[in-house]
């Protein structure tokens, strides 16, 4: 049985785990992964924003400051400090995030924006990502409704769903997108 993602109102504390590549339009996926290793969720983003966050992660230095660097410098310039992202609610199928910076006095300000964002600054400033447990239970394949469907129609497996079966499912559409029809050989009646 799948584990149940905990009571709403609550969040989750998720890791970046990696990308993939949409099987049918070959978008960027940022997969993120809860720290009790149960659900992934992944996340449909931008070519910039994967490339801003990969880079950072594999450790890719870049000559000039990337705008996700730009702006942690600003925050940092400014006495401030990123202390957390939010993945807080999906409306339309599109998921929301709040980046929360506390300013030099201790106060704390909530900055509405785009989860890929949010995240790309959080892996440069080592901020923890929490998704709200109503997102998990809006994306969760047995909750699925027209409103969450995944972009270009991909299966619902692809979202938050039980690592092991998150695993199995994306290993499936990898070899499968990657296959080419000579692979199976002719056909003998």
């Amino acid at each position: 049985m799948a584990p149940s993602p905990p009571a709403v109102g609550l969040y989750v504390d998720f890791v970046v785990r990696g990308f993939v590549a949409d099987p049918q339009s070959n978008v960027p996926v940022l997969v993120l992964q809860d720290l009790g290793e149960r659900f992934f969720l992944p996340i449909w983003i931008g070519v910039p924003e994967a490339t801003a966050i990969a880079a950072h992660l594999g450790g890719q230095p870049t000559p000039r400051p990337m705008t996700h660097d730009l702006i942690q410098l600003i925050v940092e310039r400014l006495g401030g400090v990123v202390t957390r992202v939010d993945v807080r609610a999906i409306e339309e199928g599109v998921f929301l995030a709040d980046l929360w910076i506390r300013d030099g006095a201790g106060g704390d300000h909530r900055i509405d924006c785009r989860p890929s964002d949010a995240i790309a600054l959080a892996v440069r400033v080592d901020a923890p990502i929490r998704v709200a447990a109503a997102v998990l239970e809006a994306a969760h394949p047995a909750h699925l409704d027209e409103a969450t469907v995944p972009p270009a129609g991909l299966p619902a497996v692809l979202t938050a769903v039980p690592v092991d079966d998150a695993v199995a499912c994306a290993l499936l559409l990898k070899t499968l997108a990657e296959m080419d029809p000579a692979d199976f050989g002719k056909y003998r009646a």
